[in-house]
Formats: structure tokens, C-alpha cells, sequence
């Protein structure tokens, strides 16, 4: 089965349809990725007058993806290139499934895991409904559980950074698997 492939056309649809019918797109800031194309968008007044004053706050951009048409928003915490570069080297999900393959140094893999957050439910009785109530894994609970592999996590939200930690590391092989939202 053959993937279906969008134009830079099509994207650029796309990419006017997520903005909405208030905003449009500065062409000057569009750049072709590997994976799709990068747009910016900004209110139709401040395109037309280019007055700071007519900005809206808080348009990050977004990448237009080449193979299925998703739309992954950037921040506006981070360098615009920066995040870009990010999203090259994989990151294209903030929520992720996270499966522990294989563990080389217990210890360095339970602070691994503690770091990105992983969590497990405690179910709760309340109100006449079961409620299933995330918390942190304590690092006995992992270390128990890591004599059991693969270790699974659902829906693990996940900066950059803790991507890198994961995908980068040493004690222990990760594998994520992005969760659209």
C-alpha cells in the first residue's frame, strides 16, 4: 500500500484552512522540509499594514506534513529553526507510546523513566463511577516492573528534551511510537 502524497498546493490549502479565514500566510517564511513544508501565518491586517500593533500573539507556525497532510504546531517558546530542527530529527508528536525493549543498567533506566514521567492508574470509586487516577511510577514499582519486558507506557507526553533522553540513551532501548492528538 502506497502512501498518498500531498502537493505544495494541497499543503498550502491546508495550511490556510488551519489558520482560519482572519489570518493568512507570510510566503516569505514558508520553507520546504524533507517531510512536508513549514508555514507561518499572521492576521490578514497585519499583512496588509505590517504594523506591529496588528500582530497576533502567539502564531508559531506549523509544518504541513508531505505524506499524510497532519499539521504539527511549533511554540513559541523555542527558536523557530530550532524546533524545525527538532522535527527533522523525529520529533513530530508531543504524546508518545513508549515501550522499554531491552535494559543494560537498571538503575540509569528507573531515573530515565522517572525523568520523562512515566505514570500508572490507581483506580478510584467516587461519586458512583470508577475513575482511573494517573500518578508517577515510584522507582521500586519500575524497578519491579523492568524484570518483565517489554515495559509498556501509553500516551507519555514528552518535551524535546525527554525525546532526546529517550531516543539517545544508553541504559536502556526505547522505542516510541507518536500518538496523534
Amino acid at each position: 500500500m502506497t502512501a498518498t502524497v500531498i502537493t505544495f498546493e494541497q499543503a498550502r490549502d491546508v495550511a490556510l484552512r488551519t489558520l482560519g479565514p482572519e489570518c493568512g500566510l507570510l510566503d516569505e517564511h514558508t520553507r520546504e522540509l524533507a517531510a512536508g513544508w513549514y508555514f507561518y501565518g499572521q492576521s490578514l491586517k497585519f499583512l496588509a499594514t505590517r504594523d506591529w500593533r496588528d500582530l497576533f500573539i502567539g502564531l508559531g507556525g506549523f509544518v504541513v506534513e508531505r505524506e499524510t497532510g497532519r499539521v504539527f504546531q511549533l511554540g513559541t517558546a523555542h527558536e523557530r529553526d530550532e524546533q524545525l530542527r527538532w522535527y527533522e530529527a523525529g520529533y513530530r508528536f508531543r504524546v508518545w507510546d513508549l515501550t522499554v525493549r531491552a535494559v543494560t543498567d537498571r538503575t540509569a533506566t528507573v531515573q530515565l523513566l522517572r525523568r520523562l514521567g512515566v505514570t500508572y492508574a490507581v483506580t478510584e470509586f467516587e461519586s458512583g463511577r470508577h475513575w482511573r487516577i494517573p500518578r508517577p511510577c515510584p522507582p521500586e514499582l519500575l524497578d519491579q516492573l523492568l524484570h518483565d519486558l517489554p515495559l509498556a507506557f501509553g500516551a507519555v507526553p514528552l518535551s524535546y528534551e525527554g525525546f532526546r533522553a529517550a531516543t539517545d540513551s544508553t541504559c536502556c532501548n526505547i522505542e516510541l511510537v507518536g500518538v496523534a492528538t
